[in-house]
Parts: structure tokens; C-alpha cells; sequence
């Protein structure tokens, strides 16, 4: 697996944005591609549009290149892309001119288009985060059989997580899960590094249908079901930021200071850290009106 193409823009303010195309079935060399202006975007929707408490919010990446007629390391990727299976090829949006990960995702064939033009066209490459496409994969232990016992919840999300088709990008010290819950029981300590999430166990069976008669992989709720449970129960969301799967309740946002956990994809703790829940609008990168607002 290697980057095949890599190609770069720049926001309204001047800060530079890689889109880099791995290729799991590529070993060469990588090559740079032109980008359409503003053609890098990253987009979040949910079952319910404009509802900000949707339990998980999945996001997609497009990345517009220009592609010159006759350029045969452009064209022969697009050829292969349309005949790959899916999971092969993976998008990777960067920061700045380091390794600052914004997104990651899988590119879907399906939602990728080019235009027919003259000299140069335009070819669009579309990728999903993975969430929706844990619909299809049941919550199984190897494929084979449901798990058994308890454990944390923050271990069940991480292992429906460790089934995106692009899991191999976290190294196994990588955080992929990073929670902002502050809902805690009357035993649990509460604050810093305690985690409602981490600190809560449910036993396997919780995701087991037992009124369904028929295979195992028919018995088991997806991996999409069991981590919509489990943010629903804590009134959370979840999606995909800086290359991490954020779960946080909205209201905690709110609070001057709140505190995030993380955690690897094998569910062991990380750190944890504060953050600011307020922004000034100041103008600046860090909070700017880019649009009128109309209330009601």
C-alpha cells in the first residue's frame, strides 16, 4: 500500500490542504495531480437533516482534479478505479505542508464522475468515512460466533470501529476514538480521566437478537446499530474529526472547559486533555462568519 496520486489546495485563508490517494494495491511512486479551486470538501449529513442531535453524523470527501487529455498516469488510474472493488483505494485529507490528519475515508467508485471536456477535464473522487458501510458488517467475534461476557462500552465502539474497511491506517497506538461524556452513575468518580463511557460494561448479549430465527450473522445487530445504541443511551453523537471518531454530548459542549478521552482501536485508554467549549468570532481562522444567518 502506498500513495498513488497527492494533490493540494488552499482554504479562504490561506491554509494549505493535501488530498492523498493510497492505493492498497500500489507500491510506486507517488504523483501529483492539479486541484480544481476550492475543489477539496469535506461534508457531514445524517438520517435526519439539520437535526444537530442525530446520534451519528457520517461524513464524505470530494477532491475535483484536473485531468490533461493524454496523460496516461492520470487515465490509467481512473481505469482502474472504475473496475476496483471496493476498500481498495482510500482518501486522505492532510493539513499544511506536515501530516496534520483532517479526514479519512474510502473512496466509493459509485459516486465518483468525470466531465466531458476538451483538453483537460475534470474528474471527481468521492469517499465516505466508513460509519454507514458498518451497516453490513454484524457485530461478530472473528465472523464466526457472537462475543461472550461483558465489557466497556468504549471497547464495544472501538470494536465495531475495527471493522472500517480502512482500520489499517491507525497503528495500534494511534487514537481512533475519542469521547466528551459527562454523565456519570452515583458510584462512578467523576471528572478528568473517568469515562461514563469507559467506566460502563454491557454484556455482549445486549446487541444479540434472540427473537430472530436464522444465522448467526442474521442474530447479530450490525456494528452501525450497536454504536447507535450506545451514543443514543448517552444522548451523544458521533462522527469523524482529525481523523479520530468523536463521541460528545452536545450540551457539555456549551461548558467554558470540557474534558476528551481517548482511546487505540484495541479500546485501551490514551490520555486525556481539556478543551474549549467556546469560540470567539473574530474574524480569524479560528472563527469567522462566512455567511448571514437568519433566526426564527
Amino acid at each position: 500500500m502506498a500513495v498513488r496520486l497527492t494533490g493540494y489546495g488552499f482554504s479562504l485563508h490561506g491554509t494549505r490542504y493535501n488530498a492523498r490517494i493510497w492505493d492498497t494495491a500500489f507500491s510506486g511512486t507517488a504523483t501529483e495531480f492539479d486541484v480544481v479551486k476550492g475543489g477539496i470538501v469535506i461534508s457531514y449529513t445524517t438520517d435526519k437533516r439539520n437535526d444537530r442531535h442525530a446520534a451519528i453524523f457520517g461524513s464524505e470527501a470530494s477532491v475535483r482534479m484536473l485531468v490533461p487529455v493524454g496523460d496516461t498516469t492520470l487515465e490509467t488510474f481512473l481505469e482502474d478505479l472504475r473496475a476496483a472493488e471496493e476498500g481498495r483505494f482510500w482518501l486522505e485529507i492532510t493539513k499544511t505542508l506536515g501530516d496534520t490528519v483532517v479526514w479519512r475515508g474510502v473512496v466509493v467508485a459509485d459516486e465518483c464522475y468525470e466531465t466531458d471536456q476538451g483538453a483537460r477535464f475534470e474528474a471527481n473522487i468521492s469517499a465516505v468515512d466508513g460509519l454507514a458501510l458498518l451497516k453490513e458488517r454484524p457485530y461478530l467475534n472473528g465472523g464466526t460466533a457472537i462475543y461472550t461476557g461483558f465489557n466497556k462500552l468504549t471497547r464495544h465502539l472501538t470494536r465495531c470501529l475495527e471493522q472500517l474497511p480502512h482500520i489499517a491506517w491507525w497503528s495500534g497506538s494511534d487514537p481512533i476514538l475519542e469521547t466528551s461524556v459527562d454523565w456519570w452513575g452515583d458510584s462512578m468518580t467523576s471528572g478528568g480521566a473517568n469515562d461514563p463511557l469507559h467506566l460502563s460494561n454491557a454484556d455482549h448479549s445486549t446487541f444479540y437478537d434472540y427473537f430472530t430465527k436464522g444465522t448467526v450473522d442474521n442474530d447479530a445487530q450490525s456494528c452501525y446499530d450497536v454504536i447507535w445504541h450506545i451514543v443514543q443511551s448517552f444522548g451523544c453523537r458521533i462522527y469523524q474529526y482529525r481523523g479520530v471518531f468523536v463521541v460528545e454530548q452536545i450540551p457539555y459542549r456549551s461548558s467554558s472547559t470540557y474534558e476528551y478521552r481517548r482511546y487505540d482501536k484495541s479500546g485501551n485508554f490514551l490520555t486525556n486533555s481539556v478543551r474549549s467549549g467556546t469560540n470567539d468570532i473574530d474574524n480569524s481562522a479560528d472563527g469567522a462568519k462566512i455567511s448571514y444567518i437568519t433566526y426564527d
